[in-house]
């Protein structure tokens, strides 16, 4: 049985059984309309035209310069209003009020609220006459202004774009579907409903790239399953269209997958990475699709990979220029994001990249959160053939303490079990650095209260298992914790379920073919770990009880180095007094006979009464 530590995830869905957490991802912008708000395009309506009046009042309201000026002019004629005017009013007070926010006087005399219980009262008056644009332009302008608390007139509004659905156009769907998202309005089951059937009977809705990339993210932050119909409509779509894909449209699309936790076809992902290999993208775009292929388990090929780590390098860059605009890019928050997902998919990244990513999360070591701590630690030991540098480290511990008051059970866990995969450090500073970090999270576990997630608990319980073996190494505060949470995180331990993989039936067949007695998934009743094959003792064969590990693909990374939990289990086990002898799946897979297997067993196995089992070369 192998135990990772408790895999932390940055965004949506959860790992493992890992409680997740929001990243912090700027939300798209509304479909072909940029940052001022939804295009005016006229009404689809059999409808008779606007008045005159109406056409004058709309260039009226357009013209205005401030909120005071709206107010003025909504107060004197709202009442002559008609439903375009007032969509129109809700456009130019969310396009006024960010200008205002932007310059720092906006809400100072109360215009915007002003303004918006004025439009309040006029919306609701003539709702019933709303089209889908109207709908989709006041809900885009009530989330732009982050206007959450009218759950009433966004009801209203619900059931009016569920009448209308029928004649909304592409860019009505993702601006509406956008603005639920940001609003944190849960559309009714109705208006979901007819939307998809909408736009499955209808032929003529051609989405346009950032349409569906809003369109998949909006249903990815209301956690919205779409019809597998739907699904495949607008994935068909984007194909078809991924040339003309921007970089954040990429990123938004591969999350929103992701955060629903639906793999993307094979074709879609083949067509955003060929279109992601002529972008650049940001800091923030970057850390967004490689946890968008970490959490969806799915390695990016090599030369999407290798673009989005030139791209990181280039933005990790230290500034040569005075301008401060190159490593600036790159948030603590999106620093650990790209580390672990280095380290769930296994990938070894460059050491050029990890010392830019140490250097940068170095400077901005006051913007490390308690969860980007554990992340950033979790990454390293995973990552086993990477040790953070003692000027790291140090920053890490330092930090740690002073937000130590601010690590939930996840944090705790993962860093307690990060640490211990630092032990073995030959670097007297680097252990002492260690030994400093679990002291400061162990204390604040000790304060209390804390509730460990069966996997937080596991991971407790290999370090625990390091105070056993590395008992001067540890702080009493952890033996300490060890004394509240130790049978239980036995316990969680041991009820891990373990399943034998084909490769280990056949080494375990292999080794019953030379007349050893084997043990297949045997207890350890000392540490709880379960060792694939126990070999026991036969002198007369010139054996001893030896403890063999079969390990697959997951216990390694690309480059062949094992895993942080590997390397731990591997070092329990021997700590315990085992000898342990490694079969790799690549050493197995090219032993085509059973000759040439019994001679592979027999040469690692075979060792005088004072001599260890032969190691394997992984």
């Amino acid at each position: 049985m192998l135990t990772e530590g408790v895999r932390q995830v940055p965004k949506g869905g959860k790992c493992d059984g890992a409680t997740a957490w929001p990243l912090e991802a700027s939300a798209p912008h509304a479909a072909s309309h940029g940052r001022e708000g939804p295009r005016r395009t006229r009404a689809r309506s059999c409808r008779p035209g606007p008045s005159p009046h109406n056409l004058a009042l709309n260039k009226r309201i357009l013209d205005v310069h401030n909120v005071c000026q709206l107010v003025a002019l909504l107060e004197a004629c709202h009442s002559e209003f008609n439903d375009v005017n007032v969509a129109t009013s809700w456009r130019t007070l969310q396009a006024l009020a960010g200008r205002q926010s932007q310059q720092r006087r906006c809400n100072t005399d109360g215009s915007v609220h002003k303004a918006v219980a004025l439009l309040e009262v006029a919306t609701a008056q003539r709702v019933s006459r709303f089209d889908a644009k109207c709908c989709s332009m006041v809900l885009y302008a009530l989330a732009k202004l982050s206007r959450k608390d009218m759950d009433v007139l966004v009801g209203m509004l619900m059931e009016r774009a569920t009448g209308v659905s029928c004649t909304m156009n592409p860019q009505d769907v993702s601006n509406l579907l956008w603005a639920f998202a940001n609003l944190r309005a849960e559309p009714t089951a109705a208006l979901i409903a007819a939307l998809n059937e909408h736009i499955q009977q209808s032929i003529h809705m051609k989405f346009k790239p950032q349409e569906i990339a809003n369109t998949f993210w909006a249903a990815s932050t209301l956690q919205l399953k779409l019809l597998p119909g739907l699904t495949s409509k607008l994935s068909t779509r984007a194909i078809a269209v991924a040339d003309q894909f921007k970089a954040q449209e990429v990123a938004n699309l591969l999350m929103a997958f992701a955060s629903l936790g639906t793999r993307p076809s094979s074709a879609l992902v083949a067509a955003m990475t060929h279109q992601a290999a002529h972008l650049e993208f940001k800091a923030q775009e970057i850390s967004n699709i490689l946890w968008a292929f970490a959490t969806l388990k799915m390695k990016p090929a090599a030369n999407l990979l290798d673009h989005l780590v030139a791209r990181a390098a280039v933005l990790l860059a230290p500034d040569t220029t005075g301008s401060g605009s190159a490593s600036q890019n790159f948030k603590a928050q999106e620093i650990a994001t790209a580390l672990w997902s280095f380290a769930t998919l296994r990938i070894h990244p460059t050491l050029h990249l990890v010392q830019l990513i140490s250097d940068r999360a170095e400077s901005i070591s006051k913007e490390l959160s308690a969860q980007s701590i554990a992340m950033i630690l979790w990454s390293f030991t995973t990552l086993s053939c990477l040790t953070p540098s003692t000027s790291l480290l140090r920053v890490l511990a330092d930090r740690t303490k002073e937000v130590s008051g601010l690590l939930n059970d996840q944090d705790i866990a993962n860093i307690l079990w990060a640490a211990c995969g630092m032990l073995e450090a030959e670097d007297f500073e680097v252990r002492k650095l260690v030994r400093r970090l679990m002291d400061a999270v162990a204390t604040q576990a000790l304060k209390g209260p804390v509730k460990f997630s069966k996997e937080g608990l596991s991971s407790l319980h290999q370090c625990f298992l390091s105070c056993e073996t590395k008992r001067d190494a540890m702080p009493a505060s952890v033996f300490a914790l060890k004394q509240i949470f130790g049978r239980m995180s036995a316990a969680a331990f041991a009820g891990s379920g373990v399943r034998p993989s084909q490769v280990q039936r056949s080494v375990s067949v292999a080794l019953r073919g030379m007349g050893l007695a084997v043990q297949d998934e045997y207890m350890c009743n000392v540490s709880n770990y379960s060792i694939d094959c126990l070999v026991s003792s036969d002198n007369t064969l010139g054996y001893k009880t030896v403890a063999v590990e079969v390990d697959g693909p997951a216990h390694f990374l690309d480059n062949m180095a094992p895993t942080g939990a590997t390397v731990l289990k591997r070092r329990h086990l021997r700590l315990l007094g085992y000898d342990v002898a490694v079969v790799s799946y690549t050493e197995w897979a090219v032993l085509k006979d059973k000759t040439a297997r019994a001679n592979f067993l027999r040469e690692m196995l075979y060792f005088t009464p004072d001599q260890p089992a032969k190691q394997s070369a992984f």
